[in-house]
């Protein structure tokens, strides 16, 4: 337990949410902007349209359930979302957001009811824990989510609402609802707070590439700076952000890198690619030898790399 007592504790939670949600909704909103610049029933769409569930949109209503609990007296930890303690969910949840492109602890949040009584069904709890308008709103953003986001075991049959996740409709729907929800209106990105989220993130993102020591994690901070220098906007990545840009296991031909090589120089598009053939050739995907078969020097490409991630225009990059 925190310091303070339960009560300072949920207060100082409470206000942690209020102080973090915009950001929260800003980051959404880009990562639903960079799905949708996909095309419609394309194979990437639908490739990370699974990844926006998994990573940005569950988290996000599962934000939304831990703060009615705390909003409308419902006992803390009543509803959970995979493990860890309440408290510790409690911080995990009124996180702000990190711009330096490290692993996202985020994963697809199953909601589970771990509140009293025998119903194990936390889709029909959303409806009797809270009060009628706001239970509705939260099961009618989870119906969204679709039925993978409840935990094993927990939908019982007939459950008639509750059916494939909805990209659009998770997004029209948290606009619409936050403020019935939470008293939080849904915080919407205009283009001042646009550009001050991108230089941030282009930041963090480049000092943890100059930090960055392993092959691996220079290939994936410079894809994520050049994807966002080239395209305008950030990919949807979480969970482990190396599988959807290295390729070399399954959503590999969806990867961010793939996404990113059409609008790439030639030369920086070869030498992103011979790094990343190193990397998933090595035993762990980590590989720190020096030379390979072919005599390419790899510290001599991971410093190009490096150095193409740092430079302010790739098609200005002199090679």
């Amino acid at each position: 337990m925190e310091e303070g007592g339960a009560g300072a504790v949920l207060k100082r939670h409470e206000a942690a949410f209020e102080e973090t949600f915009p950001a929260i909704c800003h980051e959404l909103q880009l990562a639903a902007r960079f799905v949708r610049g996909l095309g419609d029933n394309t194979p990437q769409r639908q490739h990370f349209e699974q990844k926006f569930f998994e990573h940005y949109a569950t988290p996000f209503a599962a934000r939304l359930v831990v703060l009615c609990e705390l909003r409308h007296g419902v006992e803390a930890g009543t509803f959970g979302f995979g493990g860890g303690g309440v408290y510790e969910n409690m911080q995990r949840f009124c996180a702000g957001v990190d711009h330096t492109g490290a692993v996202l602890l985020r994963q697809r949040m199953l909601l589970d009811h771990r509140g009293p009584g025998t119903c194990r069904n936390p889709y029909k709890m959303l409806g009797e824990a809270f009060p009628p308008n706001v239970g509705l709103s939260l099961r009618k953003i989870w119906a969204s989510c679709g039925l993978e986001s409840l935990a094993d075991g927990c939908v019982e049959s007939g459950e008639g609402d509750m059916c494939n996740a909805d990209f659009e409709a998770f997004i029209a729907l948290t606009e619409e609802l936050c403020l019935s929800v939470c008293g939080v209106p849904f915080k919407k990105l205009d283009k001042k707070t646009e550009k001050k989220f991108a230089l941030s993130r282009r930041q963090g993102l480049q000092a943890s590439l100059r930090a960055a020591s392993t092959p691996r994690d220079v290939l994936e901070k410079c894809v994520l700076v050049l994807y966002q220098q080239v395209r305008k906007t950030p990919p949807v990545v979480g969970g482990s952000v190396l599988q959807p840009i290295v390729a070399g296991g399954e959503g590999g031909q969806h990867s961010v890198l793939r996404l990113l090589l059409d609008f790439l120089p030639e030369r920086v598009k070869t030498r992103l690619l011979e790094l990343e053939a190193i990397i998933v050739a090595g035993p762990d995907g980590s590989s720190d030898a020096t030379d390979v078969a072919d005599g390419t020097d790899v510290a001599e490409l991971i410093t190009f790399v490096r150095e193409c991630g740092l430079c302010k225009d790739i098609n200005k990059f002199e090679i």
